[in-house]
């Protein structure tokens, strides 16, 4: 999606609540927290001049929003368009409202937490609203992802779900599929993306050395369930934070000396932030 306005996106965690615990999820220290309606319009309203893309999802479960309807209307008035990434359990539940958004632009399902809850229906209820979906006058696209592989095992833990990818979409993945980095086409809005596991950055990890860039507050931002304002995704318990969005509009926030310094260090491939020294995703 091509723009004009700052950020390609903004993540925006409409609730850090989950309905599973996956260990490549590191724990959230922070309160549970559900957005209201009011406040995520606030935010939709302050973020529509610059992106024109959201991600719903920082940490926790956005299908569990119990409004989840009226945030995606807020967006389609707001004019921005949806990402929403989901581990899938609730899709036979909610997914059927997941049609009527005209906002909604594309479905993350993350597979990988099929090794959590080992649930026997779990990829049928996959494979139906991925049906419902191509069937849809308007489908959405739809991103399978495998986001586990260690480097060590091949494949893996994956095989199950790749042999049950291969006899649902009559397709052969072969053993090559982590070395073919674009996304692999199952059908006319569907692919399946995989890579390798990352670790969620903390305080309490080593120090990497060397110089890097990062996208963050280039590129993207994230705003959490309180509405924290970070540079970065994977800022998952708001450690750099910028401001609250609750508190402060996102435009002055975004003037703050902190941000400036951080912009500025990053263009010379430095990282300021102590988080930031700690990062592997780079």
């Amino acid at each position: 999606m091509k723009s004009k306005k700052r950020f390609r996106k903004i993540y925006v965690e409409i609730s850090n609540r989950c309905n599973l615990s996956c260990q490549f999820c590191s724990p959230v220290t922070r309160m549970l927290r559900t957005m209201s309606v009011a406040e995520f319009d606030c935010i939709a309203a302050q973020i529509a001049p610059f992106t024109d893309l959201i991600y719903l999802h920082v940490k926790g479960e956005p299908l569990l929003h119990p409004h989840l309807e009226e945030i995606l209307r807020s967006c389609q008035t707001h004019k921005l368009a949806v990402n929403l990434t989901t581990n899938g359990l609730l899709l036979s539940k909610v997914g059927e409202g997941l049609f009527k958004a005209p906002s909604l632009r594309q479905i993350n399902i993350s597979l990988h937490s099929l090794a959590v809850h080992k649930q026997q229906d779990y990829l049928q209820q996959i494979w139906a609203f991925v049906a419902a979906n191509e069937s849809e006058g308007r489908p959405r696209y739809i991103s399978l992802r495998l986001w586990n592989y260690t480097g060590a095992d091949g494949n893996g833990s994956n095989r199950e779900i790749l042999d049950a990818i291969e006899k649902e979409f009559k397709v052969n993945l072969g053993e090559d599929i982590l070395q073919r980095r674009e996304g692999i086409k199952l059908g006319s809005h569907l692919y399946l993306n995989r890579d390798f596991i990352f670790t969620w950055p903390e305080i309490s990890h080593d120090l990497r050395a060397g110089a890097f860039f990062c996208p963050g507050l280039r590129d993207q931002i994230a705003i959490l369930a309180d509405g924290t304002v970070t540079p970065c995704c994977l800022d998952s318990n708001g450690v750099i934070e910028l401001g609250k969005i609750f508190e402060q509009r996102i435009g002055d926030i975004l003037l703050s000396e902190r941000c400036r310094t951080i912009l500025e260090e990053f263009s010379q491939n430095k990282p300021v932030e102590e988080l930031c020294k700690r990062c592997n995703s780079r």
